[in-house]
């Protein structure tokens, strides 16, 4: 049986099997759009552990710790690169330039998105 023929013996003869035809199929349907909606058990689980502050909280402090580490580290080598009298002079200015391309590039990075924040239009939308 298709839909028309189904919305025929609905309408015009008040048939029930054809209301059941219109009601399986819609159903199926529209369980296929509230699961795609609301997602599954697993998806909504995994959204409210991240939005714990205990989790959130993790993860900053993580991210900050590596990229503490990391920039000790960095800054460190450099250091004692350029102040230990062993490197030739291009190595010391293969260093200096690393670590000015790399602070320029992060101020840029940052003016950029200073500047497109202000007309950002996903600014609003929470996670």
């Amino acid at each position: 049986m298709d839909e028309q023929h189904a919305i025929e013996l609905c309408v015009k003869h008040r048939d029930p099997v054809g209301f059941e035809f219109l009601v399986q199929k819609y159903r199926r349907e529209a369980y296929r759009h509230a699961f795609a909606l609301l997602g599954n058990a697993e998806d909504a689980v995994l959204e409210q552990v991240w939005k714990s502050p205990y989790s959130r909280f993790a993860r900053n402090a993580s991210l900050v710790m590596i990229i503490a580490g990391y920039a000790v580290l960095i800054g460190y080598g450099v250091y004692e690169v350029l102040t230990s009298g062993k490197e030739e002079v291009p190595a010391k200015m293969a260093m200096a330039a690393i670590v000015l391309g790399f602070l320029i590039l992060l101020g840029q990075l940052i003016r950029e998105r200073v500047k497109t924040y202000k007309t950002d239009p996903y600014k609003e939308i929470e996670r």
